[in-house]
């Protein structure tokens, strides 16, 4: 429910920095996707503590990092 109100944030960063805040993992990787940045993707999978979350969140962010269909910018 909260993904609906950051996707109304104008600011790209703004909203990468408040899905950080909000602990909103897998939504800010598909900014970082969005955006082509593999170096902060790769840094953002190298944060994630949470359990919970750790495998599916990692395992989303390897199937982005080696997509051949994205073109990373760095």
């Amino acid at each position: 429910m909260l993904e609906k109100y950051l996707d109304l944030v104008d600011d790209v960063e703004n909203r990468l920095q408040l899905a950080k805040e909000f602990h909103m993992t897998k939504y800010a990787a598909d900014i970082l996707i969005k955006l082509r940045d593999r170096k902060r993707l790769s840094e953002l999978r190298s944060s994630i503590r949470n359990k919970s979350e750790m495998d599916s969140v990692q395992r989303y962010i390897d199937n982005a990092l080696i997509a051949t269909t994205i073109r990373w910018r760095n």
